[in-house]
């Protein structure tokens, strides 16, 4: 499942960086973006976006994540199991 989990995070991570462009046409501009993050705003959040997903993909392959977060969101989860 994890595996699963990585490779669609890797998918729209890199999708989002490197067919910003093609994401913005399909989506249009984000007016929150534009107000905060300047004049390309929309540009900058999908980058940031798939920045995000990018790191959040590589720590949940290599258990970073449940470690990170397995004791504060584990109640949510029903308990996320920590490899000894």
């Amino acid at each position: 499942m994890k595996i699963l989990v990585f490779l669609i995070l890797l998918g729209f991570g890199i999708l989002f960086i490197a067919k910003t462009d093609g994401v913005v046409g399909m989506t249009g501009r984000i007016g929150w973006a534009e107000r905060h993050l300047g004049g390309a705003g929309t540009y900058t959040f999908y980058k940031l976006l798939g920045l995000a997903c990018l790191i959040i993909g590589f720590m949940l392959i290599t258990g970073i994540f449940d470690r990170m977060f397995g004791g504060a969101l584990g109640f949510l989860f029903g308990g996320i199991r920590q490899s000894p």
